[in-house]
């Protein structure tokens, strides 16, 4: 029994050495697979669809198996691990890190592209799968799920780029718009610097480019490019002509900036006011081409010449037309093909040369000193100098001569410049100077923008916002005077009224003026001035007024004057007032009459209290009456006397103390 257990032990521990020493397979906890990419495909495209795995770690390698529809063509793969990762197969993929060196932990694995065959419809699913996914560490091997991507094929894109119209709002296309139609042509005038287009496209996901939109005076080009939802182009051309500006003068410059051959050198060198030259060949050149380029890049053309050649002068010419189209400038060259060397030295055709005793006989007497002469005069000698063109033929002894006489006329028409003169320089007339009115009409013209007022009017001319200023400016002086004449007024007339007070308390005869009437000042009315206005109330009689019980004063400042007593809201006074001196004819009344802060009417004979205006002084007689003298209107005049005063107020009526009253009364407020 003992050794049968001893049996099992140990062929329990060989098992479970074998099993040690086997690699483990398990499925991996977590480990995930994925297999995306675009989800929406048309006809034709490809699609490139990523294989990852998530959740594993320290894996080094991973084998797998690819499956697709057959509306899909495989393109390639590629391996996203890197980091010295081998990636073999197409339908079975396997990836292994040979040198366990950069174990992977998760992310994306490869990726396959496939194109979508040409002949799949559209609504038609297609799908790719990856199944029998394994990887391992080493040590155990782990499994995945499958994993799948399918998308949808739409409609194709439209290859429609036609334009369903074209029009030109600066001018009008001819011929008439037409999808089908590619070039057009229209002429605008100088004012268009780019046509201003309008177009349309026949398919809704079209997109439309403008080149070439910047119009200089002439021919233009304009391209409109219409680029299709499939990236199909079509290209509708429009040469614009732009008119010539309606003021513009076209050049007459017909020179040329250079002159080309393409065999032997001119002579002489170019220069634009020459225009005729030679250039020496030898016998094998037989051909000859002769361009030249205008000074104006406006100039209409520049026509060249090519000639094959004869031997001997081979005249060509280049002809240079102005911008205007009437100027032209020819130039000349004498193209000499040498004759054919046969051993011997040639003999050049065309006779001796042309004899140039005469050009060296006039040059030798062209001044030597030229400083004396007009700029003009030697600048025309200098010209006919340098026409002179060695080596002309005897048959060209015309032109030579022609030299030589153009030399000594411009010699002959020298003329010397006027001798200095000591006076000054003659005094040039100023220009004008813009007279005053000038110079206002130019600022009153200009545009200010004033802040805040701007925004609703726009800049304004400037003498707008300098009439408004001058108007403000005259009111505030109107006010400022109004208000200056006001307080001269006001001081006048207290003044003239001080010193006809001060005049009555001379005389001793005053009875007193409630202090409201005239301001904070308080002054006395003569006591026959009272009385009589008393007496034009209604034409009752009124008591009389006893004399003033104050001695009188002496002369002293104007701020001091005797003030009467003041009374709020007391008994009636029941004095019985004595024969006033100034107005004896007047009775006196049995008994005094209320006075009313304003002239009232007497009421019974009875005694009534006395209805005082608060803070209004009141002096010792029964009944103070508000009685204003009439302000005289002279300046300043001299203090009446008393009696004066009583008697042209014995004239007044009630109206005209009302209106002393009302006159007082506004010098009061005049603060």
């Amino acid at each position: 029994m003992k050794k049968l257990r001893s049996l099992i032990l140990c062929a329990v521990l060989v098992c479970a050495i074998l099993l040690s020493a086997l690699p483990l397979r398990a499925e991996a906890a977590g480990m995930s697979a994925s297999f995306s990419g675009s989800s929406s495909l048309r006809a034709g495209d490809s699609v490139t669809v990523t294989f990852a795995l998530r959740g594993a770690s320290n894996l080094y390698s991973i084998r797998a198996s690819l499956h697709y529809d057959s509306s899909l063509e495989f393109l390639s793969s590629s391996n996203l691990i890197g980091n010295g990762w081998s990636m073999d197969g197409t339908s079975t993929i396997m990836l292994e890190d040979p040198n366990q060196a950069a174990p992977f932990g998760g992310g994306s694995v490869f990726s396959v592209t496939f194109r979508v065959k040409s002949s799949v419809a559209a609504g038609t699913s297609v799908t790719a799968t990856i199944d029998n996914i394994s990887a391992t560490d080493g040590q155990a091997d782990y499994y995945a799920g499958a994993a799948s991507w399918s998308a949808t094929i739409a409609a194709p894109l439209s290859s429609n780029a036609n334009l369903s119209s074209l029009s030109c709002g600066s001018g009008t296309l001819s011929p008439a718009f037409s999808a089908s139609t590619t070039t057009y042509s229209v002429t605008v005038p100088y004012s268009v610097t780019s046509l201003s287009l309008n177009y349309s496209t026949q398919e809704s996901g079209a997109r439309v480019s403008v080149s070439g939109n910047s119009l200089s005076v002439g021919s233009n080009t304009v391209t409109v490019t219409v680029t299709a939802p499939n990236g199909n182009t079509k290209n509708y051309v429009i040469y614009a002509t732009r008119q010539q500006d309606p003021n513009y003068r076209a050049s007459s410059n017909a020179n040329l900036s250079s002159l080309s051959v393409s065999a032997g050198t001119l002579s002489p060198a170019f220069s634009a006011d020459v225009t005729d030259y030679v250039v020496y060949v030898p016998y094998e050149t037989d051909h000859i081409d002769l361009s030249g380029v205008a000074q104006d890049g406006k100039a209409r053309s520049v026509a060249g010449s090519s000639a094959d050649l004869e031997p001997g002068d081979n005249e060509l010419t280049v002809v240079c037309t102005a911008e205007d189209g009437a100027t032209q400038a020819t130039y000349t060259v004498h193209v000499y093909r040498m004759p054919e060397y046969q051993g011997t030295l040639p003999e050049i055709t065309g006779g001796e040369p042309a004899d140039y005793t005469a050009v060296d006989r006039v040059l030798a007497r062209v001044p030597a000193d030229l400083s004396g002469y007009t700029d003009e005069s030697v600048q025309a000698l200098q010209k006919a100098v340098d026409a002179v063109v060695r080596d002309y033929p005897a048959e060209k002894q015309a032109d030579v001569d022609d030299m030589a006489k153009a030399i000594g006329d411009a010699i002959g028409a020298l003329a010397e410049k006027p001798a200095p003169v000591d006076d000054p320089e003659p005094i040039v007339d100023p220009e004008p100077q813009p007279t005053v009115w000038d110079r206002l009409l130019a600022v009153g013209t200009e545009s200010v923008s004033i802040p805040y007022v701007a925004d609703l009017t726009g800049p304004l001319p400037l003498w707008i916002p300098a009439a408004v200023a001058l108007g403000l400016l005259l009111l505030l002086f109107y006010l400022i005077g109004t208000l200056i004449g006001r307080a001269v007024g006001k001081r006048r007339t207290l003044r003239r009224l001080r010193k006809e007070q001060e005049a009555a308390l001379k005389e001793g005869d005053v009875v007193p003026v409630a202090a409201s009437v005239a301001g904070d000042e308080t002054w006395e009315l003569p006591a026959e001035a009272a009385a009589a206005v008393a007496e034009t109330v209604d034409g009752e009689e009124t008591p009389e007024a006893a004399p003033s019980e104050e001695p009188d004063a002496p002369e002293a400042p104007e701020t001091e004057l005797p003030a009467p007593e003041e009374t709020v809201s007391q008994e009636p006074v029941t004095k019985t007032p004595a024969p006033a001196e100034a107005a004896p004819e007047e009775p006196v009344a049995e008994a005094p009459a209320p006075a009313e802060a304003v002239l009232e009417e007497p009421t019974a004979e009875t005694p009534a209290p006395v209805e005082a205006i608060p803070e209004e002084p009141v002096a010792e007689t029964p009944a103070p009456v508000e009685a204003i003298p009439e302000a005289p209107e002279a300046a300043d005049p001299q203090p009446p006397a008393a009696a004066d005063v009583g008697d042209k107020i014995s004239h007044m009526s009630l109206d005209d103390m009302l209106d002393l009253d009302e006159l007082l009364d506004d010098i009061r407020h005049m603060e």
